[in-house]
């Protein structure tokens, strides 16, 4: 102020030169060190467990799409532009139709844990395991919920994406083609809405009739065409008001959550105003699944299972692959998994029901304040509903787990102590085990063991018959 204009000092070409070469040279020396380049061209990851299309750390295989586990390409999957999702950190390929649907890489949530292969400690009769409750931090952020929801690390631009409210969604207004040689279009079309809800038609966010909002895994999304899930078929039965008005349904169901994510979803969705909610609990592996989100949670840290724990599974997962086009994962994930874990971890069955009580607890503590109706919906496993079906390569698989029936049948009995918990509890659960029993249909694809269209139209007519006027139009 007062004084000459301070003018920097020219440089000339040369120094120029100098600086853009030295700054080019730091910069590329910055993106070799940090960059994990290994994961970035899809070679062997240098973290331990985590080898890209590989079985290191083989754990139990899951549910494609449900918490035990993630989305498969079946023949594809196929996008909405006919091109195929590249097979990323385990995600699937075009060639392998197990891999998108491998629940055995590190931070699966039906998975038991990851081996641990450098521990000195361990003292040889059994596997060292690293659990979730071995992972940093107290907030399910973007990287935990990648750990903990694998569906999230599926190939970039498939179906899922990491939600700050509900943990994970489905990216909205997207399609993905599954060949489905047992669904009598070959087919099956997931498509979702502006909301990432598995419906053909946009939401409002402003209401025009009254709104049913289900909650679930994948067997609530459905491993059908929109139209064919229990939801939308719910919605079809319960039609038109006499006022005019159109019930709706809406199915947001996400594959590859439990029952914590299902509460962390209505809080997502509550803007939506709905007049009831349903939150559907799968017997397979939803318990197990909010164990382990419970542990992350409470830092119950490492595991141990017998020697040969993992062998066994991974026999069994392989039986069950034969024919090829069968999920073999997703089945032993959509039951026997569970089943097989708690009998190897039985200290593990209150901890994970009471995950489970905590989750509903949720859900109808923030339905309560807001005097919205809630119930509960059972949905049992295909072995438990139909053994006669697929019989001799489910017993195979369970005789190289060394499981008998009777061990198996777990999911059965902690069905029915839920059952009983939401009775106590005073709210509605709809259990439509035996009913499905009695039918000669089969209801269950024998792919991966997911609801087929039959399955789902009968849970629709269920839900509707024993929720009466609770079911707004009904």
């Amino acid at each position: 102020m007062g004084g000459p204009a301070y003018e920097p000092h020219p440089l000339n070409d040369a120094t120029r030169y100098k600086l853009v070469l030295l700054t080019s040279t730091v910069l590329v020396l910055a993106i070799v060190l940090v960059v994990p380049w290994p994961d970035l061209l899809g070679g062997v990851s240098d973290r331990p467990g985590e080898q890209p299309g590989s079985d290191a750390g083989l754990a139990a295989p899951g549910a494609p799409g449900g918490l035990g586990g993630t989305e498969p390409a079946a023949g594809g999957p196929v996008d909405g532009t006919g091109g195929r999702h590249a097979g990323v950190d385990g995600g699937p390929t075009s060639d392998d139709p197990n891999r998108g649907d491998d629940p055995n890489r590190v931070g699966h949530p039906n998975r038991v844990g990851d081996p641990n292969p450098g521990d000195e400690d361990d003292p040889g009769n059994e596997d060292d395991f690293i659990d979730h409750g071995t992972l940093a931090g107290s907030v399910i952020d973007a990287e935990t919920a990648a750990r903990l929801f694998p569906n999230l690390r599926l190939a970039a631009g498939h179906r899922h994406r990491f939600d700050p409210v509900a943990l994970v969604s489905l990216i909205p207004d997207k399609e993905v083609v599954y060949d489905w040689p047992e669904h009598p279009n070959g087919r099956i079309v997931a498509r979702t809405n502006n909301l990432g809800l598995r419906e053909d038609q946009p939401t409002a966010t402003g209401k025009y009739g009254p709104r049913v909002l289900v909650l679930g895994d994948s067997h609530t999304e459905g491993f059908v065409d929109n139209g064919e899930s229990f939801a939308n078929v719910l919605e079809e039965r319960l039609g038109v008001l006499p006022d005019g008005r159109r019930v709706e349904v809406l199915n947001a169901g996400v594959g590859g959550t439990a029952p914590h994510a299902f509460a962390a979803m209505l809080r997502k969705h509550l803007p939506l105003r709905p007049d009831l909610v349903l939150a559907v609990l799968f017997t397979g592996n939803d318990v197990f699944g909010d164990l382990a989100i419970s542990d992350f949670f409470t830092k119950r840290g490492r595991i141990k299972v017998p020697v040969g724990y993992q062998e066994r599974l991974r026999a069994a997962r392989d039986s069950l692959d034969d024919p090829p086009d069968f999920w073999g994962p997703a089945i032993l994930g959509n039951g026997p998994n569970q089943a097989y874990r708690f009998k190897h971890r039985p200290e593990e069955v209150d901890l994970a029901m009471d995950a489970v009580l905590a989750s509903f607890d949720d859900m109808a503590a923030q339905c309560g304040a807001r005097s919205i109706p809630f119930a509960a919906v059972i949905l049992p496993t295909k072995d438990d509903v139909e053994p006669h079906d697929d019989r001799e390569r489910m017993d195979a698989a369970l005789a190289l787990m060394e499981m008998t029936r009777e061990e198996a049948s777990l999911n059965a009995r902690l069905a029915a102590r839920f059952a009983e918990a939401m009775r106590a509890r005073g709210i509605p659960c709809v259990d439509p085990t035996e009913r499905m029993r009695a039918r000669d249909e089969i209801l269950y694809w024998r792919k991966d063991y997911h609801l087929n269209v039959v399955g789902h139209a009968l849970l629709a007519d269920i839900i509707r018959a024993d929720l009466g006027t609770l079911l707004p139009g009904n």
